[in-house]
C-alpha cells in the first residue's frame, strides 16, 4: 500500500452505522411520541365534538323555550261566554296545543292585538301556529326548532278540586273539564343535536298572570 493511501486511511474517521439495538430503541420511542400525540388529537376532536353538540342543542332549545315562555305568559280568554276566540286547549290527539295571546304585534308602538297561536311537534320539528284575529288573515304554521324529540305540557289547575295541582290534559269544551286559564303551564322538551349525538331535558314553568 502506498504512503498516501495510508495516509489516507489515517485522516478519515472511522465512520459506523447503526446497530440493531439502537434501530429497534429509536423506533420505540417513535411509536411512543406517535402514539401520545394521536391520544391527544383523539381527546381534543371528542372535547370538541361534544362542545358543538351541546351548543346545538342549547342554542335550539333555548330559542323555542324563549318564545313559547313569552307567548303563554300572554294568554288570554275573555269573560264572554259568546266569545269565539280560541280557547286554551290541549289537543291530545293531534299534540297541538292551541290558545289566544294578547301579543305585541307592532314593537316600535309598544301596540298589542289578540292572536291565536299553536304549538305542534311534528316528527322532530317544532312548529308555531299564528292568526291574528280580523282582517281575514289566514293562520300558517312556522317552524321555530328543529331537532326536537318530545314537547309535553303540564298545567297548574287553581281550581282543582280537592286540592289545586299539576294536571296532563286542558279541554274547555268538555263540560266537566276547565273553562278558565291555568295558573301555570310547565313546558318539557327533550333536544338533540343534529347528528343525534347529544340529548338534553328543558324544563320551564310559565306563570299566567290573568286570574
Amino acid at each position: 500500500m502506498s504512503i498516501k493511501v495510508r495516509h489516507l486511511l489515517h485522516i478519515l474517521p472511522n465512520k459506523k452505522g447503526f446497530t440493531l439495538i439502537e434501530v429497534l430503541i429509536a423506533s420505540v420511542i417513535l411509536v411512543i411520541v406517535m402514539g401520545s400525540m394521536t391520544m391527544v388529537f383523539i381527546e381534543a376532536n371528542r372535547a370538541w365534538t361534544q362542545t358543538e353538540a351541546k351548543l346545538q342543542v342549547y342554542q335550539n332549545a333555548r330559542e323555542a323555550l324563549s318564545r313559547m315562555t313569552r307567548e303563554l305568559a300572554c294568554a288570554y280568554k275573555s269573560s264572554s261566554a259568546a266569545s269565539t276566540l280560541q280557547k286554551f286547549k290541549w289537543n291530545g290527539g293531534l299534540e297541538q296545543l292551541s290558545f289566544t295571546a294578547a301579543f305585541n304585534i307592532n314593537y316600535s308602538t309598544n301596540e298589542y292585538d289578540l292572536t291565536k297561536l299553536g304549538y305542534w311537534l311534528d316528527g322532530t320539528t317544532l312548529k308555531r301556529y299564528k292568526k291574528d284575529y280580523g282582517g281575514g288573515a289566514t293562520g300558517t304554521w312556522s317552524p321555530i326548532a328543529e331537532n326536537i324529540k318530545t314537547l309535553t305540557f303540564r298545567y297548574y289547575d287553581h281550581k282543582l278540586v280537592p286540592s289545586p295541582g299539576w294536571v296532563t290534559a286542558w279541554d274547555p269544551d268538555d263540560p266537566t273539564n276547565r273553562d278558565y286559564l291555568p295558573k301555570a303551564v310547565e313546558i318539557t322538551i327533550i333536544a338533540q343535536d343534529k347528528q343525534g349525538r347529544l340529548t338534553k331535558t328543558f324544563v320551564n314553568t310559565v306563570y299566567i298572570p290573568t286570574h
